[in-house]
């Protein structure tokens, strides 16, 4: 059986690990990009950041469903990557996190999006560039 040191250490590491962190906007980059897929449908989509960090997806996630008045109505996490669905004002948006890739956030259907859910990306550009400022 292990010593009370180590279950010392167990619990500095654990709180370390739950500790609130400072949200660090200058990673959120918000560049448009055209996306096309291997069918050769293109659709544009927001690239947020460059970096794959879990608690900046978490804070954006926050920070959408807050100002767009939506629901998470999906959410598959992954060892490297996460797909959380947004719906919002009949739209629907996808925020996906991959390791290799970073934080992009694109309508859930890509190019057979409906309207709703391409004025719904554009405003969750307004949303995310007032919060970056």
């Amino acid at each position: 059986m292990r010593g009370r040191g180590f279950l010392q250490r167990c619990l500095r590491l654990i709180s370390r690990s739950f500790a609130p962190r400072k949200l660090d906007r200058a990673k959120m980059m918000l560049v448009w990009q055209q996306f096309t897929p291997a069918d050769g449908r293109s659709y544009r989509e927001l690239m947020v950041s460059d970096e794959s960090d879990w608690y900046l997806f978490e804070e954006i996630a926050g920070i959408l469903e807050l100002a767009l008045d939506g629901s998470w109505t999906s959410r598959l996490d992954g060892l490297d990557q996460r797909y959380w669905d947004l719906s919002a004002r009949s739209g629907r948006l996808t925020l996906h996190l991959e390791h290799h890739i970073g934080i992009r956030l694109f309508p859930l259907d890509g190019a057979d999006a409906d309207p709703a859910s391409t004025v719904l990306l554009e405003q969750a550009f307004d949303v995310l560039r007032t919060h970056k400022a």
